[in-house]
């Protein structure tokens, strides 16, 4: 009789019996010990038998080719710096091309105002006709489009380019239909760069009337409402490479006249302005009526980075911002906004190293709907010399120009322009920016701007981090030099996929990463960048997290405010932002992929800066299991030294054997999905990368042993090596699985090795079969293998899947997995590196059966079907559990508890309270800072005009009566006269989520606490609850027995999920007031000699007649007496 069979019958017969035992259990701690003794060598030895974790060791150690070398962090982290900036400088030489292809055809270019011409609009092309008045007819061509892998699969045109309108610019306008036409030649430089540089994605040329040419050639997809309204103008990488940094405050018009569709308008402006502020902006939002009121009373008296967080709280204060009322006092708010900017200056001056401030344009921006003068004495006394750029914002459909408010753009180096309605806004709202790119224009200065990084919206699909890399694109034209014409943007997208194939996985070793950061410090990359929220939309604020908030120092954060200089994390950052080389160690929480786990980790950080972009390098060497060496092989390839452009020359013996180790079971040894090879397009559509690397071997074979230059000779030897070193284990598993005492319950083993290579022997025997190939391709990118070099001492990591996971099931997902893993350790000449993670795959039930007998086999007063065993796992009032290192259930007697925390179970909520109390486990606090937060926000609006006419017209009436008391205050008849324009309201709630820091609970086992029996009374029913809890040897795991039957007041279990962190106000804004450190962007344009600002807006100014006047006074007396009396 089998084992499993045996423990059934006990169930089923402990079942039908139904034992009668005390509701006071007894545990008796010293049976407990035996138990998990027991267990656990009985564990350890059949891991160790099934795994093969003991011979593949000796396998590693036994040869003489093999040596332990220390990794030397410094040089690495510069070689792929080197390798990023050589690909970099690629894609900058892209846009040199185009920009300059631009300029020549711009200046060879005769301009037609009778211009008609065909092109691929990408909202278009392959689209049907809309009948006989379908004015876009001739644009509804067909276009061939075939998917690309090298563009997610995305059906692409690699022939031409085309063309998208933004929604609000004509598909036919002269302006529009001239610029497309002279930018046709650039569908040639398109090609040819995409030949001489197979690995550009995106290129494209952002025009100022609103055309956005993009190559390869595509479909334009609408967003998900069915819209489109992406405008290359308003893009990150057009606006920051048309003008330099700026500190901006935006006064916002709050009086009475500011009322109904004009305080909305108003606001929606704010927000479109605040959207083409970048990282290195800075500024504020001032709201005035007859006193000025900042937006967010925590950003009083200074100016804040334009980050996207910042941005996010002026956005929810201005939908908070309180209806127009009272005059507005012009004078106030500008000596308020002048002072805001001198005062600011003089602290940017004071702290000048730490990157505080644009320091370079300064500018005001005025929203209202008319001024009652020009307030020059104000301009005079604060703004002599015009360093302070003025724009205006003139709003309002019923508003004629207003000559006061141009003058005071046309007479500070700004712009004018009127908002009508909200279709006006996005069009209008910008009009600023080419103004402010007029000195840069005009000295001719391409500065290469790199994006912070961003998730491509180019199109719906496919869906990638991207930096992109732009050049502004001048009219080189002698006769429009002074006014300073920008044409536009030539820009080309760098995946960030394409920087992490420079930093391979096998160079930094187990748990090793690289990240890079800004200028301002936030993260381009890191592999705990996490851009979408649980739902999978793009968080708000994704790229702007900073570097100080991913990589936390092992210190208790409430001794320290996160920006506090003392925390190792900061000088880290600093070092990096200031673009040093250096080396650092810091020991750091680090929390698994799925958020569940905690672990501390050494890490031994080397940094550099990646030149001629504003971006430093930064790698991760982990100190436990010896991550920071590498076990280093006999060499199939060896490259030839002194000039290596020849390629590597292999071995032709040691590359047969690796062909015939590697591809002569492709079931068993499983490759990661790694970069042996780099492929063109063709190849890539055609052949994964563990099929390109024995094609590209097999040519090696045939060529002598020369190996292609497009290969990784370093990566090449390592999984040649692996599989040789690894071949005899197969052998082994062979015969342990055909041996007469073999286990049906395991039935899987495996070893995966730094190299990539994965071994995988199913038990042929087994029922159940297993998915890891399919789930745990990439070895030292896995779990099983991170966790397993957690550790240092030859011992079993033992997990399951847990709850909510879907990976780590047999195939037919009826039942869990239980997988082991070790490390092996290699040690040569006192050296010890990590050569592989080994272990096995068994059936959760097989565990449990196992661990129930082990109960029984060690009782002396027990029989073999344990009828008279009071304290045995098969009594219904005891409840069993294996619980890992973080609290989480292995294994349980109830399936449906496996892969749960321990401290969620409400019946042992008092339990797992005492064993934090006598410390077996440890709470540990860690704040999440890329969290999400659903809030209750209030809106306060304008009552709909479109219910009631009489406040339509209203409104309408008293827009005009104002326009009559600005003329009349030209000609002196105005004195004073306190408008209050009475108007409804409408306050309605919305739920949104917002950015939010929340805390995450962890708990991690302390062994030396351990064996440890107890019992709670207190809170029970006369009853005593007690409990017994031992370490399994040579494992994670803890085994707990403990008293199911005792009743105890219940205690609410440990809240395991994220709770917002509340901060009292005064730390909160201490916190968003504190500029943390930063290099500014180089060089700065603000002020040309040669500029001409005479271009500052157009409008009219219409006089209404006298009887009008009169007319709209009285009917604006009549409508207030009425209002009055209702």
């Amino acid at each position: 009789m089998t084992r499993w069979m045996a423990s059934n019958l006990r169930l089923l017969l402990l079942a039908a019996l139904l034992v009668e035992v005390s509701s006071d259990v007894s545990i008796d701690g010293a049976g407990v010990e035996e138990w998990a003794a027991a267990f656990g060598s009985e564990l350890y030895e059949l891991s160790l038998k099934y795994s093969g974790a003991e011979f593949i060791r000796q396998e590693y150690e036994r040869r003489d080719d093999v040596h332990v070398e220390r990794v030397n962090g410094i040089k690495v982290v510069q070689e792929m710096a080197t390798k990023m900036e050589n690909m970099l400088e690629n894609k900058v030489l892209a846009v040199k091309k185009l920009r300059d292809k631009v300029e020549e055809a711009h200046e060879m270019y005769d301009y037609n105002p009778d211009i008609q011409f065909e092109y691929f609009n990408s909202n278009l092309v392959n689209t049907n006709t809309t009948g006989r008045n379908d004015r876009d007819l001739h644009l509804r061509k067909t276009f061939d489009l075939t998917p690309n892998e090298h563009f997610n699969d995305i059906p692409v045109n690699i022939i031409n380019s085309t063309v998208q309108v933004a929604a609000n610019v004509y598909n036919f306008g002269t302006e529009v239909l001239n610029g497309i036409a002279e930018t046709e030649v650039l569908n040639e430089v398109f090609q040819e760069n995409y030949e001489r540089d197979p690995t550009l994605t995106w290129q494209y040329f952002g025009h100022n009337t609103g055309f956005f040419r993009n190559y390869p050639g595509i479909e334009w997809e609408p967003d998900s409402r069915g819209l489109d309204l992406y405008d290359c103008r308003k893009r990150g990488w057009y606006i920051s490479s048309a003008t330099s940094p700026k500190d901006v405050v935006i006064l916002v018009d709050t009086s009475g006249s500011m009322t109904g569709s004009r305080h909305e308008v108003a606001k929606h402006t704010v927000n479109t302005i605040m959207s083409t502020l970048g990282d290195d902006d800075f500024f504020n939002v001032i709201s005035f009526g007859d006193t000025t009121s900042f937006i967010r009373s925590c950003f009083n008296g200074t100016l804040v980075q334009a980050n996207a967080d910042n941005k996010n709280l002026i956005k929810q204060g201005l939908k908070q911002m309180p209806k127009p009322q009272k005059i507005a006092d012009f004078e106030l708010a500008l000596v308020e906004a002048f002072e805001l900017l001198e005062s600011f200056q003089k602290k940017v001056r004071k702290f000048n190293n730490t990157g505080l401030g644009a320091n370079c344009n300064q500018a005001i921006m005025l929203i209202t709907d008319g001024a009652h003068e020009t307030y020059e004495e104000v301009f005079d006394k604060y703004n002599e010399d015009r360093h302070v750029r003025v724009f205006t914002y003139l709003i309002g459909a019923d508003i004629k120009d207003d000559p006061n408010v141009k003058w005071m753009s046309c007479n500070n180096k700004g712009y004018y322009t009127r908002i009508g309605a909200f279709a006006d806004v996005e069009e209008n709202a910008s009009k600023y920016i080419h103004v402010l790119s007029r000195p840069m224009v005009i000295e001719q200065d391409h500065i290469t701007v790199w994006t912070n990084v961003y998730m491509d919206t180019l199109v719906n699909e496919g869906l990638q981090l991207m930096t992109t890399v732009s050049q502004p694109v001048f009219n080189k034209k002698e006769s429009n030099r002074e006014q300073g014409i920008l044409l536009g943007v030539a820009g080309v997208d760098v995946p960030v996929k394409e920087l992490l194939k420079l930093t391979p996985a096998y160079k930094l070793g187990v748990n090793g990463y690289p990240f890079a950061i800004t200028n301002n410090g936030y993260i381009l990359y890191h592999p705990d960048l996490r851009p979408r929220d649980e739902n999978g939309e793009l968080k708000p604020n994704y790229n702007s997290v900073d570097l100080a908030e991913v990589e936390l120092s092992d210190i208790d954060e409430q001794e320290y405010e996160r920006t506090s200089l003392e925390l190792v994390q900061n000088k880290l950052r600093t070092a990096m932002v200031d673009r040093e080389t250096g080396y650092m160690n810091m020991t750091v929480r680090m929390h698994s992929k799925d958020m569940k786990r905690l672990h501390f980790r050494l890490n031994h950080y080397y940094y550099t800066d990646l030149a001629g972009t504003p971006f430093s390098l930064g790698i991760v060497l982990s100190d436990r299991a010896a991550g920071d060496s590498q076990l280093i092989g006999l060499e199939t390839f060896t490259v030839p030294s002194g000039n290596g452009s020849e390629g590597a020359v292999g071995d032709l013996c040691l590359l047969k054997e690796g062909l015939e180790n590697l591809f002569n079971d492709t079931e068993a040894a499983v490759l990661a999905n790694w970069i042996y090879c780099n492929l063109n397009n063709t190849e890539g559509m055609t052949m994964t990368r563990p099929q390109a690397l024995e094609k590209y071997l097999r040519l090696a074979m045939e060529n002598s042993g020369y190996l292609s230059a497009k290969c990784d000779p370093e990566l090449i030897n390592h999984v040649i090596f692996d599989a040789k070193v690894t071949q005899p284990i197969v052998s082994y598993w062979e015969g342990i699985y055909e041996a007469p005492s073999r286990t049906d319950g395991v039935i899987l083993s495996f070893v995966g090795t730094m190299g990539g290579l994965t071994r995988i022997f199913p038990n042929p025997y087994a029922t159940q079969k297993s998915k890891f190939a399919e789930e745990f391709p990439n070895t030292i990118e896995e779990e099983y293998y991170q966790r397993a070099a957690e550790t240092s001492t030859q011992k079993f990591i033992y997990s399951v899947p847990l709850q909510g996971q879907e990976d780590g099931y047999t195939a037919d997902g009826s039942e869990y997995l239980v997988t082991a893993s070790a490390p092996v350790l290699v040690t040569k000449d006192g050296k010890r590196s990590i050569a592989a993670a080994i272990g096995l795959q068994m059936l959760s039930d097989f565990l449990k059966d196992m661990f129930l007998e082990t109960t029984t086999m060690h009782r002396q007063d027990c029989n073999s079907v344990a009828f008279d065993c009071e304290l045995t796992c098969y009594n219904e009032s005891v409840g069993c559990y294996l619980l890992d290192e973080h609290g989480y259930i292995v294994m349980s007697k109830e399936q449906q508890e496996i892969g749960m925390h321990f401290a969620s179970l409400t019946e042992y909520a008092r339990v797992f309270d005492r064993m934090l109390d006598t410390g077996v486990y440890v709470e540990i606090k860690q704040i999440d800072y890329q969290a999400m937060c659903q809030e209750t926000v209030m809106h306060i609006s304008a009552a709909s005009h479109l219910l009631d006419p009489l406040i339509s017209i209203s409104t309408f009436l008293m827009g005009f009566t104002k326009q009559v008391i600005l003329l009349l205050s030209q000609v002196g008849l105005y004195y004073s006269w306190e408008v209050s324009y009475a108007e409804g309201t409408v306050v309605t709630e919305e739920v949104i989520s917002t950015p939010c820091d929340k805390e995450m609970t962890y708990y991690s086992a302390n062994s030396d606490r351990l064996p440890q029996t107890s019992f709670i009374q207190k809170q029970c029913e006369d009853c005593k609850k007690s409990y017994s809890m031992d370490a399994v040897p040579h494992s994670n795991l803890i085994l707990l027995i403990v008293d199911k039957d005792c009743t105890c007041d219940i205690l609410r279990p440990k809240h395991l999920e994220p709770v917002k962190v509340e901060y009292n106000s005064s730390r909160w804004c201490q916190r968003l007031r504190t500029q943390v450190h930063r290099r500014r962007p180089e060089p700065c344009h603000s002020q040309h000699p040669l500029e001409n600002s005479t271009d500052c807006g157009r409008g009219s100014w219409l006089c209404p007649s006298l009887p009008w006047i009169l007319l709209m006074l009285l009917v604006k007396s009549i409508l207030t007496y009425v209002s009055s009396r209702t």
